[in-house]
C-alpha cells in the first residue's frame, strides 16, 4: 500500500480554522486516534500548518469579505477530501453551521443549526433563551427599551462581538451612548469565572470551570481550573438540555458572594477551556462516542506561554503584578508544547507574525485581530440553515 493510499484510507476530518491553540488541540487529538486532519484557513501561514498532526492545509477566502465564496470553497474542500467530520474551531462556528445544505448527510458537522448558533452568539437572544429555561442571567435590554441615561449601572456591548470588543461600563445616570447594534446589561458584581463543555443532543460531557489567572486585555492567557463550582456545571447542563444542543458550549459567569452564578454571555464554540480536556476524551466526544473515565487533564494551571510572556512584560512597571504573572507562567503547563510535535510552539513568533503586525498597525488587541476576519458581526449576510 502506498503512503497516499494509506493516508486516504483513514477517516478525514476538516478543521475550519488553524491559527489558534484550540485548533491545534483538536488536530492533535484526532490525529492520534488515526484521523487524517485537513485544515481550511483564510491565512496561508498559521499555527496548525506547522504541526505534524495536520496532513494538509488548504487556503480559503476570508468570510468577512466573501461570505458566499468562503462557504462554496469550504464545501468543495470537504467534498474533495471526502471528509466524514467537520469541526468548527472558533468564531467562524455560526458560519460553518450554514454548510449543511451544501453537504451530504454522510458528513457530520459538530455544531448546532445555524439559527440556534446565532441565537446563542447574540448576547440579547442568549439572555432570553437562558431566562426562558429558568436560569440566572444578567438583565439584558435593547437601547430602544431604555431612556438615554442609564437607569442602573450598566455594561454596553455589541450584540455580536468577541474578545471584549466594544465593551463599555456606564454608571447610573450617565448617557448610555448605545446604538441599535448594542445590548445593555445590568452590571453584576462578583468573581468572574468561565465554563466550557461539549454537548450532543443536549447531553453535556467534559464540563470545565476555570478562571483567568493572567489576562492580556480582556482575554485570558493563563488559566486556572476551578473544582468547587458545582452550580456552574449544573447551569450548563440545564441550559444544554433546554436547547438540545450539539457542539461546543462556553459561557462567562459572574458569581456573587452568595455563590449564585449569573451568566453574562455565551460562546457556542471552543474556548480555552478545551485545553483542560484530555486528547483521547476530546477525540471520542467529537466522534459521538462516550468516555467513561475522567475526561479532564490532571493539570490545574495552563498557559499560552508566548502570549503570557508578553502579558508579563506589560506588567514590568508594576513589580508585584509582574512577579505574580511570571510565577504563574513558570508553574503552568503550556497548551501548545509537545515533544512529539515541537514546531508549533518553537515557531510561534513566525506563526503569529500576522497577528502581531495587525495589532501593532491597528492598535487592536491580539485576540481581536486573530478572529476579526472570521467572526459573525450581525451583518446582512445571507444565512443558510439546516
Amino acid at each position: 500500500m502506498t503512503s497516499r493510499e494509506s493516508a486516504t484510507s483513514r477517516p478525514t476530518v476538516v478543521l475550519t480554522l488553524g491559527r489558534l491553540p484550540v485548533g491545534l488541540d483538536i488536530a492533535r487529538s484526532l490525529a492520534r486516534e488515526g484521523w487524517r486532519v485537513v485544515v481550511a484557513e483564510p491565512w496561508g501561514m498559521h499555527l496548525c500548518r506547522m504541526s505534524n498532526a495536520v496532513h494538509r492545509s488548504v487556503r480559503v477566502p476570508r468570510p468577512d469579505r466573501e461570505p458566499e465564496r468562503f462557504l462554496e470553497q469550504l464545501a468543495d474542500v470537504i467534498l474533495r477530501e471526502r471528509a466524514e467530520l467537520v469541526v468548527p474551531v472558533s468564531e467562524e462556528s455560526p458560519r460553518i453551521a450554514m454548510l449543511r445544505r451544501r453537504l451530504p448527510e454522510s458528513v457530520s458537522i459538530y455544531a448546532d443549526s445555524a439559527d440556534n448558533m446565532l441565537a446563542l452568539h447574540d448576547k440579547y437572544r442568549f439572555a432570553a433563551c437562558a431566562s426562558n429555561a429558568g436560569l440566572t442571567v444578567a438583565g439584558s435590554h435593547l437601547p430602544a427599551d431604555l431612556p438615554a441615561e442609564a437607569p442602573f449601572d450598566a455594561v454596553v456591548k455589541p450584540r455580536f462581538s468577541c474578545s471584549g470588543r466594544g465593551v463599555r461600563r456606564v454608571s447610573a445616570g450617565e448617557p448610555l451612548g448605545a446604538d441599535s447594534g448594542d445590548v445593555i446589561q445590568r452590571r453584576v458584581r462578583g468573581a468572574e469565572l468561565s465554563g466550557f463543555c461539549m454537548s450532543r443532543n443536549g447531553d453535556i460531557a467534559a464540563p470545565v470551570v476555570y478562571r483567568s489567572a493572567v489576562s492580556s486585555g480582556s482575554v485570558g492567557v493563563c488559566f486556572e481550573r476551578v473544582t468547587d463550582a458545582p452550580g456552574i456545571v449544573d447551569w450548563m447542563r440545564r441550559f444544554a438540555a433546554s436547547r438540545g444542543h450539539t457542539g461546543f458550549l462556553a459561557f462567562d459567569f459572574i458569581v456573587d458572594d452568595a455563590g449564585t452564578a449569573c451568566a453574562i454571555e455565551c460562546n457556542p464554540r471552543a474556548t480555552s477551556g478545551i485545553h483542560f480536556v484530555r486528547q483521547d476524551a476530546l477525540s471520542a466526544l467529537l466522534r459521538g462516542h462516550s468516555f467513561e473515565t475522567n475526561p479532564l487533564r490532571e493539570d490545574r494551571l495552563l498557559t499560552e506561554s508566548w502570549s503570557c510572556f508578553t502579558a508579563c512584560l506589560a506588567r514590568v512597571g508594576r513589580p508585584s503584578a509582574f512577579r505574580h504573572a511570571l510565577g504563574l507562567l513558570h508553574r503552568a503547563s503550556d497548551v501548545t508544547w509537545s515533544r512529539h510535535d515541537p514546531l508549533p510552539f518553537m515557531l510561534m513568533p513566525v506563526n503569529s507574525y500576522r497577528i502581531i503586525r495587525d495589532a501593532l498597525v491597528t492598535g487592536a488587541t491580539f485576540a481581536e485581530v486573530a478572529v476579526r476576519d472570521v467572526e459573525w458581526r450581525g451583518t446582512t449576510e445571507p444565512m443558510e440553515d439546516a
